[in-house]
């Protein structure tokens, strides 16, 4: 008998809570009645959801006692426990338009100005003395056993700009090395060329500052010579485009 009673009562609950599992299905509308689109269902127990159709219709599953939480942007939350009462029937959900947020935005009026032109203070720029102003050194070359260091002094664009600076800073130790004694007025003689073009013939040859420093006065003119045949072909090149433009 007592065995009897527990298969009963297990088969009834077994019954029971098949009966509590089902579907819960309907439409989502507002105060006024109109279907809400994309309006999102949560299913608090399980964590599953849905949307609502472009008719505002739905379906999810759930069991008695879940929480279906209803979400739409500018509405309320809307919270609701699923009843026995809610499988195999067609409901309605209305929620409540949610317009706290308007009541927080803030509004600024700005005078308005004209577009006539107005006088402003002119201030003397002011200029860095020279013992203020620090010269970039290039570092030394990295060697084989700091990789790190050589991958950077090889892609850095600030390494890459330090060595454009020692270029200029060559060129212009080459045009006071010429300028510090009499080879200028030789090169001027022999050349014929005018000294305002001596200038811009010097930045032309781009010699290396060693080669500079190290080479005698008759082979740095004759150097020159030979560089200042390729610059008076390039120059007149430069002449006859001109004229021809």
């Amino acid at each position: 008998m007592r065995t009897l009673v527990i298969c009963s009562l297990f088969f009834i609950g077994i019954f029971e809570s098949i009966a509590q599992v089902g579907e819960v299905a309907g439409t989502v509308v507002n105060e006024r009645g109109e279907i809400i689109a994309n309006a999102h269902i949560i299913n608090a127990s399980s964590t599953k959801g849905t949307i609502t159709n472009v008719n505002g219709r739905f379906r999810l599953s759930a069991k008695v006692g879940d929480t279906l939480v209803f979400s739409m942007l500018s509405y309320s939350y809307l919270y609701y426990v699923v009843k026995n009462s809610d499988f195999n029937k067609d409901q309605r959900w209305t929620l409540l338009k949610q317009n706290y947020l308007l009541d927080e935005v803030s509004i600024f009026s700005y005078e308005l100005t004209t577009n006539r032109p107005r006088t402003m203070p002119l201030r003397k720029p002011t200029v860095p003395d020279n013992e203020d102003i620090r010269e970039p050194r290039l570092p030394a070359p990295a060697s084989i056993m700091d990789p790190m260091e050589a991958l950077y002094q090889a892609f850095s664009k600030r390494i890459k700009q330090l060595r454009i600076l020692e270029e200029l800073k060559t060129r212009d130790a080459f045009v006071s090395k010429l300028e510090e004694g009499n080879n200028r007025e030789i090169l001027l003689k022999i050349t014929g060329m005018p000294r305002d073009e001596l200038r811009p013939f010097l930045f032309y040859c781009q010699m290396g500052y060693d080669y500079i420093e190290n080479v005698t006065d008759y082979e740095l003119l004759m150097s020159l010579l030979n560089c200042y045949d390729s610059y008076v072909h390039s120059r007149d090149m430069r002449e006859f485009m001109t004229d021809y433009e």
